[in-house]
């Protein structure tokens, strides 16, 4: 094929969308005039190409209205979805979640087959104190997000689960058996979301429910937790914004 016949098989909008991601590759988050500037692109164009790949989650759009690398940026280059990239993404929808229904909103994933990782927490409102992720780990039966998680799993892995876990007494509601624990989770895939109501500790309830994903993608999880007679109260409410919450994670994650 003669050289200058090649240009006549380059799809110019992929060549220019291409040419904007490449401006991420160190890392950094750049503003729609930096883009601009250093792309020499026409500043419609290249807005269209960033709102695109943000909307696919391929850049991330920071609270200043510059953008960064996204979840699935990220997921091409290492072959997996980075922490901090999850939750960053996360974040905007978190902090909505947790003002909608003013309690804690926590964001988790699957860490192995038997714990979830917690990612970040964001706290009501009235709240002073700022924390930063903990990035800690707990068995899954002990938690909501990890009961929702085991439960979009597979039955195999379910009762292994169930066979190999320590099915210590927490607290007097705590799930202690291998039945008791193959059931609740049964009762998790009917309902489509998990409540821990003190199973871990008196008096706090947790709701979570899991982000859909791609098979053999990772699992997400969202939770609202707070005092368990004022969840229960607002359950209905609660289960309604955790899912359409986890819809819209679902769009960015996988």
């Amino acid at each position: 094929m003669k050289e200058s016949n090649k240009d006549q098989y380059l799809l110019k909008s992929l060549d220019s969308a291409l040419t904007v991601l490449q401006l991420f590759e160190g890392g950094q988050a750049l503003s729609l005039g930096q883009v601009v500037q250093r792309s020499g692109m026409n500043r419609t164009v290249v807005f269209r190409i960033l709102y695109t790949l943000e909307q696919r989650g391929f850049l991330f759009l920071e609270e200043d209205g510059r953008y960064a690398p996204g979840v699935r940026l990220a997921a091409l280059g290492a072959g997996v979805v980075p922490d901090d990239a999850a939750r960053r993404t996360a974040g905007p929808l978190l902090r909505e979640l947790s003002a909608s229904v003013n309690e804690t909103v926590h964001f988790s994933k699957r860490l192995d087959s038997r714990r979830v990782i917690l990612l970040d927490e964001i706290l009501p409102r009235q709240t002073l104190v700022v924390l930063t992720p903990k990035y800690e780990s707990r068995p899954m039966h002990l938690c909501s997000t990890g009961l929702a998680v085991l439960a979009a799993g597979d039955d195999a892995a379910v009762r292994e689960y169930a066979q190999g876990a320590e099915l210590e007494k927490k607290t007097e509601t705590s799930i202690a058996s291998a039945d008791r624990l193959l059931e609740t989770v049964e009762q998790v895939r009917r309902d489509g979301y998990a409540v821990n109501d003190q199973f871990f500790e008196t008096g706090v309830c947790s709701i979570a429910v899991p982000v859909p994903a791609r098979q053999g993608g990772t699992l997400y999880a969202v939770s609202v937790s707070g005092p368990s007679q004022r969840i229960r109260d607002k359950q209905e409410t609660i289960v309604a914004e955790l899912r359409s919450v986890c819809r819209r994670l679902a769009e960015k994650l996988t």
